[in-house]
C-alpha cells in the first residue's frame, strides 16, 4: 500500500511540473551544405595576427550563414530558451560553443578556446530606458539585473507548436570568430590537413526564466499550456568544414 501512494505521489508531482526534459520532441537539422573555415597556414597559427592587421579580408573569407530548422515533432506545446537565438528577423552571429566539431577520421572533440580580454563594457548600457520607464508604469519596479534578463529572455523564447517547423539563419566565422561577445575572444585550433564535421548544438535553459517574465507572459504560457523545454537540442545532421584558399 505505501508503494501504491509513493508511485501515485510521483505522479501527481510529475503532472503539476511545467518543465520537461523531452530529447525527442525537438529536431534539429542544418541546412546549410557546409561551413568554411580560412587560415593562413596549415595549423592556423597565424590568424590571430593576421586578423588583427587585415580584419575585413579576415572576415569576408571566413563568413558563413547558418540555415537551419527547429520542428517540433510531439504532440505538446513547448517554449524554449537558447541564449541569442533572434526569434526576430536580426541577423546574429553563432557563439562557437553551439557549434560541436570533431575530426572525421578520430571523431576527438575540438574545444573552442576563449580568451577574456579586460575591458570596461558595462552590460547594463545595453538596456531600453523607454522599456524600462513602460515597465516602471505597469507597477514593475525592478532592478535593473530584471529587466537586462527580461530583455535576453524575450528575444530568444521560441514557441513551438504541435508539429511546427521555424527556420533560423546566423552568422560565423572559423576558425576565429568575430567579436560576438563583450571582451571575449574565441577561436577553434583547426588544422587544414585534417577533416572535420560539425553539428549544431544548442542548450535550451528554462530552469530560473520564470521569476524574469511579466505577469502576462506568465498567463499566456499558463492559460494556453505551454511547457517550458529543459536539455541540449544536437541537430541530427552535420556538416563537413571546407578550407577556403587565399
Amino acid at each position: 500500500m505505501k508503494i501504491f501512494y509513493s508511485l501515485l505521489l510521483v505522479v501527481f508531482l510529475s503532472s503539476c511540473n511545467s518543465t520537461v526534459n523531452n530529447k525527442k520532441g525537438i529536431e534539429l537539422r542544418i541546412l546549410s551544405s557546409n561551413l568554411k573555415a580560412y587560415c593562413i597556414d596549415s595549423v592556423c597559427s597565424k590568424n590571430v595576427l593576421y586578423t588583427n592587421n587585415n580584419y575585413d579580408n579576415y572576415f569576408k573569407k571566413s563568413t558563413n550563414i547558418v540555415r537551419f530548422k527547429i520542428i517540433n515533432k510531439s504532440n505538446s506545446k513547448f517554449i524554449a530558451f537558447i541564449k541569442g537565438l533572434p526569434v526576430s528577423s536580426k541577423l546574429r552571429a553563432l557563439f562557437l560553443e553551439d557549434l560541436l566539431i570533431k575530426e572525421t577520421k578520430t571523431l576527438k572533440k575540438i574545444l573552442p578556446i576563449s580568451i577574456f580580454e579586460d575591458c570596461i563594457d558595462n552590460p547594463y548600457d545595453l538596456l531600453d530606458s523607454t522599456r524600462i520607464l513602460m515597465y516602471k508604469k505597469l507597477g514593475y519596479k525592478k532592478t535593473y539585473k530584471w529587466y537586462l534578463k527580461n530583455g535576453i529572455i524575450n528575444e530568444s523564447l521560441i514557441y513551438l507548436e504541435p508539429n511546427e517547423v521555424k527556420y533560423f539563419e546566423l552568422y560565423v566565422n572559423l576558425p576565429i570568430n568575430s567579436p560576438i561577445r563583450s571582451c571575449t575572444f574565441e577561436y577553434f585550433k583547426l588544422n587544414k590537413k585534417k577533416n572535420y564535421d560539425v553539428k549544431l548544438n544548442f542548450h535550451s535553459d528554462t530552469t530560473n526564466i520564470k521569476k524574469y517574465l511579466t505577469w502576462s507572459q506568465l498567463k499566456n504560457i499558463e492559460e494556453n499550456n505551454y511547457k517550458l523545454y529543459q536539455g541540449t537540442i544536437i541537430s541530427e545532421n552535420s556538416v563537413p568544414i571546407v578550407f577556403v584558399d587565399e
